[in-house]
């Protein structure tokens, strides 16, 4: 499936395992907050809450100079400043200064983010868009599955550690990107290097992507509802851990676990095959499928109480979720021009930050309002069904709008 790949595309894809393998500090960033700096769980959901907040701003400024200056000067300066501000945490003894380092940390992590994923699609180009961006999603999955374990046995015992081989692995990935990527060695969609070179340096000062996006507002229209998916991916952080707890009581957490490590391995096993499957079928049809699946998976939950079917569940919706997120940086990347693509996978960047920090809020709210957990999955469900629907619908206007445009270039051509 991912045979005859261009040879950066490889690299790229090394590049993410050692960076999903060194992903230590975020996700263990509340637990240090509470345990090692003994800040109040008020305190710490705050925190991140304004960190979300600075991952947009990295987002957006690292997207826009990524298409001013080049994808790999970002990646190499984002991992050089966020392994400063890192480095510089595991020596600092002052709390409040590290907060301050760790906000700055993540702000310049997310910056690096839609340059990686411009540089991907222009190194693709659009024959091997849909592989390309599988491969990528499978190595930070075969990354995440041992990184979490490394950083679970560095936070109890060494815990500068933690932060030092963030960094490191960081500043290697950003190295390997750097020496042996050449930007332009695979110009995007099969354009000459010297196309690629005229439109950076002419284009990019004539139409600013306000305009663009007003000539194609349907890929705002996209942002918005795909708003919905990782609001909806984000309750198997949220809301599942609590529900399984409260149906399975002490075993809970041993089968949340269990559920975990089956979304890995589903993720591993199944990534090539729904690439291969769902090669020629387009990416907003896809990502409504993964809705569809989403729908299936979580809804499910209202009804069951048998282990085994929440095992299969996780099957179902981690099916989805490899739709879902491959695909929709396929759609971005097949949609933007060269010199606006890193500012569009920004905009796809925030709405998917906004869809995460937006699944908290969901859950707090009912449980405020004094309802189940159980009572989720029907909202989760309704709105699954929402966003596929609304994927479906804008496919359709994006395939008629294409085959409009090709009708009037076969029409100019005749003339």
């Amino acid at each position: 499936m991912f045979k005859n790949l261009p040879r950066s595309i490889y690299i790229l894809f090394i590049s993410r395992i050692i960076i999903a393998l060194g992903y230590f500090v975020y996700p263990f960033l509340t637990l240090y907050l509470t345990q090692k700096l003994h800040y109040s769980q008020e305190v710490a959901a705050r925190f991140l809450s304004i960190v979300i907040f600075g991952t947009v701003i990295g987002a957006t400024c690292g997207s826009y100079l990524a298409d001013r200056f080049g994808r790999k000067k970002v990646l190499l300066y984002s991992a050089i400043l966020t392994s400063v501000c890192n480095v510089t945490v595991a020596y600092c003894p002052n709390p409040n200064v590290i907060l301050i380092l760790l906000f700055l940390s993540q702000t310049f992590y997310l910056a690096s983010e839609p340059a990686f994923n411009a540089l991907l699609a222009d190194l693709s180009g659009k024959k091997y868009l849909k592989e390309s961006f599988s491969l990528i999603y499978l190595g930070i999955n075969i990354g995440w599955s041992i990184g979490p374990l490394i950083a679970s046995y560095l936070f109890d015992h060494y815990i500068k550690l933690l932060f030092i081989g963030d960094a490191a692995a960081l500043l290697i990935s950003a190295l390997l990107i750097f020496i042996f990527i050449k930007e332009e060695e695979m110009p995007s969609d099969n354009m000459t290097t010297e196309t690629v070179r005229t439109q950076k340096t002419s284009m990019i000062n004539k139409q600013p992507i306000i305009s663009f996006l007003v000539e194609k507002p349907i890929i705002l229209f996209f942002c918005f509802f795909y708003i919905i998916s990782p609001l909806i991916y984000s309750q198997i952080y949220v809301s599942l851990p609590l529900f399984v707890s409260e149906i399975f009581k002490d075993r809970g957490i041993t089968f949340y676990g269990n559920m975990m490590a089956a979304n890995g391995i589903a993720v591993i096993i199944f990534t090539p095959l729904i690439t291969k499957l769902t090669k020629k079928i387009r990416p907003l049809l896809c990502i409504a499928i993964g809705g569809i699946l989403f729908a299936v998976g979580f809804g499910i939950y209202y009804f069951i109480e048998n282990y085994w079917l929440f095992l299969l569940s996780v099957i179902i919706w981690t099916c989805g979720e490899i739709l879902s997120i491959t695909n929709a940086k396929v759609y971005i990347a097949q949609n933007s021009k060269i010199h606006f693509r890193a500012q569009l996978n920004a905009l796809l960047e925030i709405a998917n930050e906004i869809g995460f920090a937006a699944g908290p809020l969901l859950i707090s709210f009912m449980l405020a309002q004094s309802f189940s957990v159980k009572i989720v999955w029907p909202v989760i469900f309704a709105m699954a069904l929402v966003s596929a629907i609304a994927m479906i619908i804008m496919s359709f206007i994006d395939h008629k709008n294409v085959r409009m445009i090709h009708e009037g270039s076969r029409i100019n051509q005749d003339r």
